[in-house]
């Protein structure tokens, strides 16, 4: 196909802009910079294995049409001497580039300054973009909705991550009640329950979250499972500490609230995660007829500074592999 360039922009495949992209065998994502697909708002769906995804591939366009000319001069450009005297020259008006992110909630100049206000407003599978603050409130998510914080798919840190944390800071921290729900990319401290998800729930997904230095009050978690009928929960890439102390329960807790028998957790994944500094890493209990964990993988998981690393006695149906545990002060 032909190829052409303005200044120091990026080749373009124009062939592609010609006729659909199937008929050349090309991926459209592969021949457009991102700045010119058009996403269209997907289901977020944190199971690829489960058939839905939030790949861009998957949300791109099937192919784009062709642009006129100058459309594809302006989206060309990169704003260098060259390329502005050719913008000049062609009546082409070059946008300055963002130099902020927008986010859904802040503490002043944001449509919210609350995030339970702006979850509150919101609509079924919506994402709420939450700023670089702290936010002192207990939060509900009772509707499928994907929330994400400044750290957002990026690992979380100990000493914090760079351009700092959206922190959630109360006893409860963040419920889920909802299907369908994604929360990734905070740091949740000062909790009695860092994160809990109570009832009759289906894929939930919570992720890059820093979680650790809870209240003083007694049974402390950081993450707490309560099943009536939980399905295809996804704890993944978490540092979740709750300061040994003797009121610590667990890091990551699983324990029973409802009516079903038993109550059940079906497709739990725990990867990726930091779990220390609690009486224990993952505690679940030793009577699988009280509440039981069915098809669980524990996997890729770094178990340190615990009393007890895990207590897993009520799983009957599971798989752990490739975690560490240091057992220098823990037991398994």
């Amino acid at each position: 196909g032909t190829r052409g360039r303005v200044g120091l922009a990026a080749d373009v495949d124009l062939t592609c802009l010609e006729t659909p992209c199937a008929a050349h065998g090309r991926d459209p994502i592969d021949q457009f910079p991102t700045s010119q697909v058009i996403f269209r708002r997907a289901r977020p769906a944190p199971f690829p294995e489960l058939g839905r995804t939030t790949d861009r591939r998957a949300m791109a366009p099937a192919c784009a049409t062709r642009e006129s000319h100058a459309d594809h001069m302006r989206r060309s450009l990169l704003v260098t001497p060259l390329a502005l005297a050719n913008a000049v020259a062609l009546g082409i008006a070059i946008a300055p580039p963002a130099t902020a992110i927008a986010y859904d909630v802040c503490a002043s100049g944001c449509p919210y300054t609350s995030i339970q206000g702006a979850i509150d407003d919101a609509v079924a599978y919506d994402t709420i973009s939450v700023a670089p603050e702290t936010f002192t409130e207990s939060i509900t998510i009772d509707l499928p909705l994907t929330l994400t914080g400044a750290g957002y798919d990026v690992d979380p840190s100990t000493s914090g991550r760079v351009g700092g944390e959206s922190v959630i800071s109360s006893t409860y921290a963040v419920t889920i009640a909802s299907d369908d729900v994604v929360l990734d990319g905070f740091e949740i401290r000062d909790a009695r329950k860092g994160v809990a998800v109570t009832g009759t729930w289906d894929n939930i997904q919570i992720s890059h979250n820093w979680i650790h230095q809870p209240s003083a009050d007694d049974h402390l978690a950081g993450i707490l499972l309560e099943p009536d009928q939980l399905s295809d929960v996804r704890i993944v890439n978490n540092i979740v500490h709750t300061e040994l102390s003797a009121d610590s329960d667990a890091a990551i807790d699983l324990s029973s609230c409802c009516s079903a028998d038993p109550p059940t957790v079906t497709g739990l994944q725990i990867n990726g995660n930091d779990i220390g500094w609690s009486t224990y890493g993952i505690f679940d209990g030793a009577d699988p007829t009280t509440y039981a964990l069915d098809t669980v993988a524990i996997s890729g998981n770094w178990f340190h500074d615990n009393e007890s690393a895990f207590n897993i006695g009520n799983i009957v149906n599971g798989l752990m592999t490739g975690n560490l545990v240091e057992i220098g002060r823990a037991h398994v």
